[in-house]
C-alpha cells in the first residue's frame, strides 16, 4: 500500500471503459450505452475518437481547399474584367464577364480591389466604362461610395478622369456627386 493508506488497483486491459465490465464477449450491448454497440476497451474508444478527429480534420481540410480555389477563380475573374475595363473596345465584353458570374463569384468582383484598394468601379470610371456603371448602378449604389487608398470613390475617379459616360449615369444622384473626400473636395471640385 501506500503512506496514506491507499492501495494501488490494476484494471485489466480487456475492461470497458464505460461500464467496467469485461469485453470477452464482443456480441453483447454495453449496459451503460446501449444504442452505440458492444462494450469497449479503453484503446478502442481511442481509436474510434482518434478515427473521428480524422475525419474532421479531412472536412475542414477540403473545404479550405475548395475556399481556397473560389477566392482563386474569384481573383482571376475580377484581374480579367479590371483589364478589359482598361481598354473601350472591351468594355462590352467586360460587363458580359460580370453578368455570366454566378452570385458568390459576382460578390468576389464588386468587394475586391487592387494594390491601391481600387474597386472594379474604380477601374470603371478610370477608363469611362458606362456599362459597368449602369449595371453597378442597377444593382447597388453603396458601392460607389467604396474609396481607395487615396480617399477618392468611383466618382471621384470618374471626375478626375473626364470620364463623361461614366458621370452621365451616376449623375442621376446627387448624393454620389456631392460625396466629399477626406479633404472636403467633392467631385465636381476634382472636375
Amino acid at each position: 500500500g501506500f503512506p496514506n493508506g491507499s492501495t494501488l488497483q490494476l484494471i485489466p486491459h480487456n475492461l470497458c471503459s464505460h461500464c467496467g465490465k469485461s469485453t470477452d464477449n464482443p456480441t453483447s450491448a454495453c449496459p451503460a450505452r446501449p444504442e452505440r454497440g458492444p462494450c469497449q476497451t479503453a484503446e478502442e474508444v481511442a481509436k474510434e475518437k482518434a478515427a473521428a478527429a480524422e475525419k474532421v480534420a479531412a472536412a475542414a481540410a477540403a473545404a479550405a481547399e475548395q475556399r481556397a480555389r473560389a477566392e482563386a477563380a474569384g481573383r482571376r475573374a475580377f484581374d480579367r474584367v479590371f483589364s478589359l475595363c482598361a481598354t473601350p473596345a472591351k468594355h462590352k465584353e467586360a460587363l458580359t464577364n460580370v453578368q455570366s458570374s454566378d452570385f458568390p463569384q459576382q460578390a468576389l468582383l464588386l468587394c475586391s480591389t487592387d494594390a491601391s484598394r481600387s474597386t472594379l468601379l474604380h477601374q470603371a470610371a478610370r477608363f469611362d466604362c458606362a456599362l459597368l456603371a449602369e449595371f453597378y448602378f442597377k444593382k447597388n449604389r453603396g458601392l460607389f461610395a467604396a474609396v481607395d487608398a487615396n480617399g477618392n470613390t468611383p466618382v471621384h475617379i470618374a471626375a478626375e478622369h473626364k470620364s463623361i459616360g461614366f458621370l452621365q449615369v451616376v449623375g442621376r444622384d446627387v448624393d454620389l456627386v456631392n460625396a466629399r473626400k477626406q479633404n472636403g473636395r467633392t467631385a465636381l471640385h476634382i472636375a
